[in-house]
């Protein structure tokens, strides 16, 4: 074997193992660059690191190991088999354990085949211009190499408005329509206010689906009135039909995207200055290695890495006495997600008078990690999954879903705060009563049991994941309305357009809600495939029937375990306990010294872990300051260790120091349970 063969085959198989299957995975997921705000230069440069720079590095290892002898040599080229077989079997479906057993094998083999096969070598020797050819595919062959090679620039067809009132989009994500419904399916006034304020003044369209799953494709189906034709990057090169384009002459734009880049730089401008190089570069690092480690390793080792479903940065954050969010965008990766609300709100009050505003926001609430609260306070993030949840999906541990619902409400409850944030601004400046509001998500969650992902669109998870909320609120409305007629997503275009009295440039696939609606059933599509379904809505009310089981009133802290009594809020007298044979421990209790109530971020969620005399189905009292927060079960976690997690009421802390004591229930009886 020649020495160029001993730098050949390393680098070959580096670049099939492991450049290929990153630079196609993040070649195919844009949002994973453009949701950091990432220049072109930083895509460029990256994209030559994995490509080029990983396979140079791995052929210099072949010809080190190789001038050291030929075990050293073989090691490298079975590791690098092993990797490659891994992907190879990945289409498969195998277990975990087999396909790993079954790479190492193949590892094992191509490494000593290399030395014994001339075809082998010959291989090798043309593949060592591979990392070429992989670069080349993704600069010119994925959603992420079309948004560097676009010139951003590109505008569409525009209208002028006879009537040019004031427009606010709010787009959530993740958000079921379900989540603010009663069990009878009306909306829960007293949990949401403002969205209660909004329609009032405006028309619930109760029945609305979402047509996109994927938020990539789902705000530019929401933002043209077009159902996206296969996969491209959310960009403004991409969709130049847009709201944007279609009032770029006639409004003063504040546009807040989470994920995408929509607004064409002639209407809103050059993007906001990216952070420095240097944390730029840590940023794409880190978070690239977590998401190799998804992508390589087997699953008892990926298994250990922070979870990244759901999101397309900072994976792995963890937030000790001082909150700093998992944000979407870059310019909110050292913040919170608020930070867009105050944007927005704050663009309203400055804004001049003269040309009509229109404004923007598409905010990640309620959308995961669950961290906010209804009063508009923050509870401290931390590294983890949420327990219940599988890799991408949920256990059959009802409990522990319940208890992911409740995150999930409260979030929501959350949402509902900023929304009032925003209509009260517009109050402020004397433009409410004449705007066009719009309230809206791309899509839901499913959180129910044994569900294999959360996100994807099933026949049985249409009233999780497509019934999502809209609200809108202008001309030729009536106020107080709620609507059942079948609206989807595509349509708020056309009613704005309608509303405005012009006609829309381009050919939407969505229709006016001020005019008839003649859709005979819908379609979502995701990237398990699409599916259609009818126009009945049944789906979402079986999704709020369901909730109202664990949440009566939809009160997010009336949760305790089936059967329990209702404690919460009762005051406990410690010392006529008997004792637990079981002891705990307070997950981080430094929190709960020297509390602030009207801080920013409030220790709201209590966590602990039971000794190991535990089962993990103990019924406990988590009781704070002498009574009681909430009612919980234990419950095992990955590792089979005893714990438990707790939601309680901000006014159940007291500023400067709290007591967190734990109590077992077991029917009349309560035990203190002591700390260990």
């Amino acid at each position: 074997m020649t020495r160029f063969d001993r730098i050949a085959l390393p680098l070959a198989l580096a670049t099939m193992a492991l450049a290929a299957p990153l630079l196609d995975l993040l070649g195919r997921n844009a949002e994973f660059f453009l949701s950091r705000r990432s220049p072109r230069i930083d895509v460029v440069v990256f994209a030559l690191v994995i490509g080029v720079g990983i396979p140079l590095l791995f052929g210099a290892l072949g010809w080190a190991t190789g001038r050291l002898g030929r075990w050293p040599w073989l090691i490298l080229m079975t590791l690098l088999g092993a990797v490659l077989a891994r992907q190879v079997l990945r289409p498969l479906g195998l277990p975990d354990a087999v396909r790993t057993s079954l790479a190492v094998i193949g590892g094992v083999g191509l490494g000593v085949a290399g030395p014994a096969w001339s075809w082998l070598r010959t291989v090798g020797r043309y593949l060592s211009v591979a990392p070429l050819v992989v670069v080349a595919i993704f600069f010119f062959a994925t959603p992420t190499g079309a948004v560097v090679r676009s010139s951003g620039a590109v505008i569409g067809a525009s209208a002028t408005p006879d009537n040019p009132v004031p427009i606010v989009i709010i787009g959530f994500d993740e958000f079921p329509v379900a989540s603010i419904m009663r069990g009878d399916g009306s909306l829960n006034t007293e949990q949401y206010p403002n969205l209660a304020r909004i329609a009032r003044d405006g028309t619930w369209f109760r029945n609305t689906v979402g047509v996109e799953q994927q938020t990539e494709q789902a705000f530019p189906a929401i933002l043209s009135g077009q159902i996206p034709q296969g996969d491209r990057p959310p960009y403004a090169g991409e969709y130049p039909n847009t709201i944007f384009s279609l009032l770029a002459d006639s409004y003063d734009f504040t546009v807040i995207e989470a994920i995408t880049q929509l607004c064409p730089e002639a209407v809103c401008g050059t993007p906001a200055a990216p952070a420095p190089a240097g944390e730029r570069a840590r940023s794409l690092l880190r978070d690239s290695a977590v998401v190799s480690g998804h992508l390589f390793l087997p699953d008892f080792a990926s298994s250990r890495l922070p979870p990244i479903e759901g999101r397309w940065g900072q994976f792995g954050t963890e937030v000790a006495g001082e909150f700093s969010a998992v944000a979407a965008f870059r310019e909110q990766m050292d913040a919170d997600r608020r930070n867009a609300v105050a944007d927005l709100v704050t663009a309203i009050d400055d804004h001049p008078t003269g040309r009509p505003f229109f404004g923007f926001l598409h905010i990640l609430m309620p959308h995961h990690p669950w961290q906010y609260l209804p009063t508009g306070q923050a509870y401290p993030l931390v590294a983890e999954k949420s327990p219940g949840t599988t890799r991408t999906g949920w256990s059959d541990d009802q409990w522990l879903l319940d208890q992911g619902i409740q995150r999930h409400l409260l979030q929501v409850g959350y949402s509902d705060y900023a929304l009032g944030q925003i209509l009260d601004a517009l109050d402020r400046q004397g433009v409410y009563d004449d705007a066009i509001v719009v309230v809206i998500a791309d899509h839901g969650i499913a959180i129910e049991q044994n569900v294999f992902h959360q996100r994807y669109i099933t026949p049985e998870t249409v009233g999780q994941v497509a019934a999502v909320p809209l609200f809108i609120k202008g001309p030729g409305l009536e106020p107080g309305t709620v609507d059942d007629r079948r609206a989807e997503t595509i349509d708020v275009v056309p009613t704005i357009a309608d509303m405005l009295e012009i006609e829309l440039p381009w050919q939407a696939d969505g229709m006016s809600l001020l005019g008839p609606v003649d859709r005979t059933s819908s379609t979502m599509r995701g990237p398990q495939g699409s599916v259609t379904f009818g126009i009945d809505g049944d789906e979402k009310l079986a999704v709020a029937a369901d909730i109202a089981r664990a949440f009566p009133t939809g009160d997010p802290y009336e949760l305790r375990p089936p059967g329990t009594p209702d404690l919460a809020g009762e005051p406990v007298d410690l010392t006529d306990l008997g004792l637990s044979e079981r002891t705990w421990a307070l997950d981080r209790p430094e929190w709960y010294q020297d509390v602030d109530r009207s801080a920013p971020t409030i220790p709201t969620r209590i966590t602990g872990r039971l000794d190991s005399r535990a089962g993990g189905s103990e019924i406990l009292a988590v009781v704070v300051n002498g009574r009681v927060g909430a009612m919980v079960r234990a419950y095992l976690d990955p590792k089979g260790v005893p714990r438990f997690q707790a939601m309680i009421p901000p006014e159940t802390l007291r500023a400067g120091d709290n007591t967190i004591e734990l109590v077992e229930v077991a029917g009349a009886t309560l035990r203190l349970v002591e700390r260990s």
